[in-house]
């Protein structure tokens, strides 16, 4: 795959996240777990279970500077499928999610993972980020996955590993788009360990309320251009 098919197929991707975050966000940019633990000091012991084992319940870090920041569970990574399913360790394939922010390549996808049963009446705030602006800066950080990496939920749960997270130009693009068409050929874009300076690469930020109801919060200026690729 190259850039301009991403940003033709995909021209904009969607991060969920907590409801009041995106003020931190613009401060410190959209952190994989490993980046917030990382920001908030925490120790090697109380980050072993964070980082290496799918966790049951949100975790939240609380800090008098940097106030109140909350680590999502993943209940959807049931570890007896997981444990079919991956070519590697659990601990391994948990540290891959954890040191990545991850995006949805699809509206579709959004609204899928929203209507979720676990959190479908809590309110949230959806980055949505322009493709080209990320590919233009960050492009050196980016890979793709076929699949929800964040979920294993049934027996036939796709097989994964460290080969499942493909950097733009390997992608099998052509080959996905040809068993699955092209909306579904791109399940996930990630970024490595954190994405900085977000107001250069964000389109507009929306605000859901139980329920549904989308606000739009923050919009990019028109005016904005995006920063040299580092």
């Amino acid at each position: 795959m190259d850039d301009e098919q991403l940003i033709d197929h995909f021209p904009r991707l969607f991060h969920v996240t907590q409801a009041g975050a995106w003020p931190s966000i613009l401060r410190h940019g959209l952190l994989s777990t490993r980046a917030l633990l990382d920001l908030y000091g925490v120790d090697d012991a109380a980050r072993a279970g964070i980082e290496t084992e799918p966790r049951p319940g949100d975790v939240v870090l609380d800090d008098p500077a940097l106030g109140r920041a909350v680590v999502r569970d993943n209940r959807p990574l049931r570890v007896d499928i997981l444990g079919r399913c991956l070519d590697g360790s659990i601990a391994d394939w948990c540290r891959m999610l954890n040191a990545r922010v991850f995006f949805w390549a699809t509206e579709r996808r959004l609204e899928h993972h929203l209507r979720a049963r676990g959190h479908r009446d809590q309110p949230r705030e959806v980055v949505v980020v322009d493709t080209a602006r990320l590919l233009a800066r960050d492009s050196d950080a980016l890979t793709l996955c076929a699949f929800n990496s964040g979920s294993a939920l049934y027996p036939n749960a796709p097989r994964r590993g460290p080969d499942s997270f493909v950097a733009v130009g390997a992608y099998p693009f052509q080959e996905l788009r040809a068993r699955r068409g092209v909306r579904d050929a791109v399940v996930e874009v990630c970024v490595e360990h954190a994405l900085v300076e977000v107001a250069a690469v964000a389109e507009c930020v929306w605000s859901l309320r139980a329920g549904g109801e989308r606000e739009e919060i923050w919009r990019a200026s028109a005016s904005a251009q995006p920063v040299a690729p580092r």
